[in-house]
């Protein structure tokens, strides 16, 4: 049996997509053989770092073999990102052409656009494929204000809808898109956002090795209050900046407040913490993956947020959020929509719906008054485990894949 995976992020680039797809690989790879496509390294950094991988290069990790193909890491704009997955897909295209026959595709979107590629392989090379949907485009681009024609929004939303009739499974991250999607697709399973407990967990040396002597202190010297992952338009953080602020005021200087990652506004808010003259926020690149548990577990509470404009986002849960409860972190969320019970019923999720400073402010200041580090539940850690997902993926992708056979 053979999958083929087509995404647009892999390790060694590091965020929250690269990393889920590594873990689907790897479960995958525990049953059939599996191949991933992915491009030369190049995100967040916007750069290719390394020069030891080369276009259509290849190599073996973790029982995954993954093709490289080039794509351009310019994320400065919304055109030239779009142009960077337009040329990404063509070239995926190429090579998944040139690939002995899988007998199952699972394309990832974001890119949306490697739907053309699932669709062109299920009617020349007669291979199905599932359409794995973490970002709901072109949804989710309009909500950032980057899409405001009607024509090529409605082109789109038809495009959409295609690659879910096409598509032999449909798996959804979030329950709320069912409906929607479940319109146009034959079969939707919907697998969660959730966090590997095995290897956030793991290594330990390796986690700590990411993280400079003088940071280490900085975590533990200090009550931290942390955002992971990506500072765009749609997450809402210039509300956490008025809280830091208002926090800095009341004169908590043990509070603060770090912004890890990397992001098309983050030059701007950092500018802005400049400006307001802000000293209890600390602006850190991205790290690998494996190194992300060192910092959550040396921070006690997290961060999460997505403006009310989010539309497409409504009632979803970003990744972080099951990171942070895996780290033992109490969450200060300013979410909107009906989430799952199992975060609004958990003692350490507090959500603020209508970006509530004064309620965030007083959260965090009870939080560092009580001086107790939550301790997550096992019960909930069993719901949040990534792992029982993926069972629910393969229990869906395994008829398609043994009719191949």
């Amino acid at each position: 049996m053979k999958i083929l995976i087509i995404t647009q992020y892999y390790p060694p680039e590091v965020g929250a997509a690269a990393e889920r797809m590594a873990g689907m690989a790897r479960f995958l790879a525990e049953r059939v053989h599996v191949t991933v496509l992915a491009p030369i390294p190049s995100y967040p950094w916007g750069v290719i770092l390394r020069d030891d991988y080369k276009q259509w290069s290849w190599h073996e990790t973790d029982g995954v073999t993954v093709l490289r193909t080039y794509k351009y890491p310019i994320r400065r704009t919304f055109l030239l990102r779009l142009m960077g997955e337009i040329q990404y897909t063509l070239f995926t295209l190429i090579r998944a052409l040139c690939l002995p026959k899988p007998d199952l595709v699972i394309i990832t979107s974001p890119s949306f656009f490697l739907g053309i590629v699932g669709l062109v392989l299920k009617f020349i090379r007669k291979v199905d494929y599932v359409f794995d949907v973490r970002d709901h485009y072109p949804d989710s681009v309009r909500d950032t204000g980057a899409l405001e024609s009607h024509f090529i929004y409605d082109r789109l939303k038809g495009l959409e809808r295609t690659f879910y009739r096409q598509a032999r499974i449909v798996s959804i991250a979030h329950e709320v898109w069912r409906q929607e999607i479940e319109a146009a697709a034959r079969q939707v399973v919907t697998v969660p956002n959730g966090v590997d407990l095995e290897r956030f967990n793991s290594v330990p040396g390796r986690q700590v090795g990411q993280l400079p002597p003088d940071r280490l202190d900085f975590l533990e010297s200090h009550f931290i209050v942390l955002y992971l992952g990506n500072m765009g338009e749609l997450h809402d953080i210039m509300t956490f900046l008025q809280v830091a602020q208002r926090i800095e005021e009341h004169g908590a200087t043990d509070i603060q407040f770090v912004f890890l990652g990397a992001g098309a506004q983050k030059p701007d808010l950092m500018a802005w913490v400049q400006r307001a003259g802000v000293t209890n926020c600390h602006f850190w690149d991205p790290i690998p993956g494996y190194g992300v548990p060192a910092v959550i577990k040396r921070s006690r509470v997290g961060i999460v947020g997505m403006g009310p404009h989010v539309k497409s986002m409504m009632g979803c849960v970003p990744v972080k959020v099951f990171e942070y409860l895996a780290g033992n972190l109490d969450i200060i969320g300013c979410l909107q929509g009906d989430l799952p019970a199992h975060l609004t019923e958990c003692s350490q999720f507090f959500n603020y719906h209508n970006r509530d400073v004064d309620g965030m402010v007083s959260r965090i200041l009870a939080l560092w008054k009580a001086g107790k580090k939550s301790k997550t539940p096992e019960d909930l850690l069993k719901i949040i485990s990534r792992e029982k997902h993926y069972q629910v993926l393969w229990k869906a992708i395994r008829p398609a894949v043994a009719e191949r056979v």
